[in-house]
């Protein structure tokens, strides 16, 4: 049995390069249009020959991959080039040969400083924790927004168990009927505009945050995820949305919002937000304000926050925690000593490729 590894750089990708051996199609599902446009769009690409595609090999056939991408951090005010990690998969077959801990461990041999994922997967966790790499899990909160036929989500079936005796999905529904008009008032506060193209003030806004460190969300980051996703244009159902918030013609706080179509349900998830004056628009202000602009395609929505004073309006109003979030990331070089607080980041559901899945 041979064990051995194909890199496939950006440059591959634009050439049009053939990859042997994918019987599985596990190398077909990571070049698919809508992934490949969207990780050759990265504004924060520099170097076209780095690798964007790790493939493992069992005996010549493809059996597992992990894909990379550039980010940035900004880390004390530094902004640091960054390896981002997506779409780790390896087939149930080859799993006992601990592919996946290669490939995830080859990412620590290209990264500069920092690496960076999020949304990782049950098994990837692992491997990251066996990396000593510092793993942020926060809460995530779900609510419905319409009738399921017994409750078909995964997430909900869970709500359903822990709510069993006491709520029934009527009145979820009418839970949500109460957030979606306490979001309706908020938005008459103030001037929302959707907006197809990310204003200057808000890259300002992210970078004056103040906490130490952050996924580097400039105006050309977020312009990025507003044009692409891995699921396809409007036209599939998959899309997202940019608003803008303003107070006498002032601009006060954005918020950024996907939908996202998924086998068991259409999601939405609230990915990225910023107030100028957290006094005045809170976090949790924001949140709620987003909760009226999705569509009626949208089965459930999901938003996650580290912050507790927004956790605890968000379980006020109604919403369900449903699991954890998670954000993975790890200081190569062993530069920064605080790096593993949380309350030091600026964090966001919309942190790495999350927000584009």
């Amino acid at each position: 049995m041979a064990i051995t590894y194909q890199k496939i750089s950006f440059q591959d990708i634009i050439d049009g390069s053939h990859i042997e051996g994918d019987i599985y199609g596990i190398a077909q599902r990571s070049l698919l249009k809508a992934r490949k446009d969207a990780f050759l769009a990265n504004p924060f690409l520099e170097d076209k020959n780095a690798t964007m595609l790790l493939l493992a090999k069992v005996d010549d056939v493809v059996c597992g991959k992990r894909m990379f991408y550039p980010t940035k951090v900004r880390a004390n005010g530094d902004v640091i080039n960054t390896l981002g990690g997506s779409n780790y998969y390896v087939h149930p077959d080859y799993r006992k040969y601990a592919l996946g801990g290669s490939m995830i461990m080859s990412a620590a041999k290209k990264a500069n400083i920092f690496m960076l994922s999020a949304g990782c997967s049950p098994d990837s966790l692992k491997i990251y924790e066996a990396m000593k790499a510092v793993r942020f899990l926060f809460p995530q909160y779900t609510i419905p927004t319409r009738l399921f036929p017994h409750c078909r989500i995964k997430g909900l079936r869970m709500m359903a168990g822990l709510l069993k005796g006491a709520w029934n999905n009527t009145k979820l529904i009418a839970v949500y009927k109460k957030v979606a008009q306490a979001s309706k008032r908020l938005n008459e506060q103030y001037v929302v505009k959707e907006l197809s193209k990310v204003p200057e003030w808000a890259e300002a806004m992210v970078l004056n945050d103040g906490h130490s460190y952050m996924e580097y969300h400039n105006k050309e980051w977020l312009q990025w995820n507003l044009d692409y996703n891995f699921g396809g244009g409007p036209e599939t159902g998959n899309l997202q949305k940019f608003f803008a918030l303003y107070e006498q013609e002032q601009p006060i706080g954005f918020f950024m919002i996907t939908e996202r179509i998924r086998k068991d349900g259409n999601i939405g998830f609230v990915q990225e937000w910023q107030t100028a004056n957290p006094s005045k628009l809170s976090d949790a202000d924001l949140l709620m304000m987003a909760i009226c602009h999705f569509s009626e395609n949208v089965d459930y929505i999901t938003i996650a926050t580290a912050q507790q004073e927004t956790q605890t309006t968000l379980l006020k109003y109604g919403f369900v925690e449903n699991g954890k979030a998670n954000i993975v990331l790890k200081d190569l070089l062993k530069k920064y000593e605080d790096v593993g607080d949380i309350n030091k980041w600026r964090i966001r559901l919309g942190y790495a490729d999350f927000i584009m899945s």
